[in-house]
C-alpha cells in the first residue's frame, strides 16, 4: 500500500512518543468494541491511540459521535481534526490513505472478522511488518489468514476481550511484536514471489 511522503511525516510527528495499535476496515459494531479497548488499555498505556479506518468512511461522522458520546476525545480526519496529546482516538474517515496507518501502528485488527461478515484482506498488513490480529470469521481470506497463522505472522481471537487481551500482550512485549513483524513480511515475500511464477508461467 502507498503512502504520501508528506503525510507520512506528518503523522509520525503527530504519533510521536505514543503507542499506537490500528483497527482496519472495521464495520458497524466493530468501533464500539475497540472504543471499550481503548478504555481498558489507557490504564496500562496512558498515552495509547487508537486509530480507527472504517470500511465505508461515509460512516466517519457516526462512528466519532458514538465514540464521543462514551466519554474518549476523538478526532476525524475528514474534519481535519488533529491528533492532541488528548486524542483517544483517530477516525480515518478517508480513502487510499490506509497505508499511511499501517505503517505507524505497532499492531493491527482486521475489520469485519468480529462483525461476522467475513473478514478483510490480512497480507497487507504482514507486506509492511505490522502484526495482525484478527476476529474468528475470516472466511472471505481463510487459506490466507490460516497460513498467517501457521507462519507466526497473526493471530486469531475469539471476541472483543480476547481481541483486549492480544493487543496488550503485544504492546507490552517488544519482541513478540518484532517476531510477529518478521515473520509477516516473509509471509508476504513468499506471497509475492509465487505470484511471480505464475506470471512467468503465463508468459
Amino acid at each position: 500500500l502507498p503512502a504520501d511522503p508528506e503525510k507520512m511525516t506528518a503523522l509520525e510527528t503527530a504519533t510521536e512518543g505514543r503507542r499506537v495499535w490500528l483497527a482496519a476496515s472495521t464495520h458497524t459494531g466493530e468501533e464500539e468494541i475497540c472504543g471499550c479497548i481503548q478504555r481498558h488499555l489507557k490504564v496500562p498505556f496512558p498515552r495509547l491511540l487508537t486509530i480507527i479506518v472504517p470500511r465505508h468512511p461515509e460512516r466517519g461522522g457516526e462512528i466519532a459521535g458514538i465514540l464521543r458520546a462514551s466519554g474518549l476525545q476523538v478526532a476525524l480526519r475528514s474534519a481535519g481534526d488533529a491528533i492532541g496529546p488528548e486524542t483517544d482516538v483517530y477516525v480515518a474517515d478517508t480513502i487510499g490513505e490506509l497505508g499511511l496507518f499501517y505503517r505507524v501502528a505497532e499492531v493491527a485488527f482486521i475489520g469485519k472478522s468480529l462483525a461476522g461478515a467475513g473478514g478483510q484482506n490480512p497480507l497487507e498488513a504482514a507486506a509492511l511488518g505490522c502484526p495482525a490480529l484478527f476476529g474468528p470469521d475470516m472466511s472471505n481470506f481463510r487459506e490466507m489468514s490460516q497460513r498467517m497463522i501457521e507462519a507466526g505472522a497473526a493471530e486469531m481471537v475469539a471476541d472483543g476481550e480476547g481481541l483486549e487481551a492480544a493487543l496488550g500482550r503485544l504492546l507490552a512485549g517488544k519482541r513478540l511484536r518484532r517476531t510477529r513483524s518478521d515473520a509477516g513480511v516473509r509471509y508476504a515475500a513468499g506471497e509475492a514471489e509465487v505470484l511471480d511464477r505464475v506470471i512467468s508461467d503465463i508468459v
